[in-house]
């Protein structure tokens, strides 16, 4: 596999994208299988975007109740970059 961060950022895009089309459990899935911005492109998201995750990820919890947060969020987790690929393509 090629470029891992480059898919990584476009997996957290992705959910960025879910959202404003209000398709939440996608959303989570896609962050769910993004690490956190910091661990993507470094120390200088952390500063500019990484509050702005955490508050973004606590609002998708809220919306969807903890259960199917958890399922979503899991499901992004345990999946390979290639499995992250074919998700992002279905959607």
């Amino acid at each position: 596999m090629g470029n891992i961060r480059g898919i990584q950022l476009c997996l957290a895009r992705l959910a960025r994208v879910a959202i404003a089309e209000d398709r939440i459990s996608e959303a989570v899935t896609f962050y769910g299988a993004a690490p956190d911005p910091v661990q993507i492109v470094g120390i200088l998201l952390a500063r500019i975007d990484n509050t702005g995750y955490h508050k973004q990820l606590n609002s998708l919890r809220s919306a969807m109740g903890e259960q199917q947060w958890q399922k979503a969020y899991l499901r992004g987790k345990s999946m390979s970059p290639e499995s992250a690929m074919d998700f992002a393509a279905e959607y």
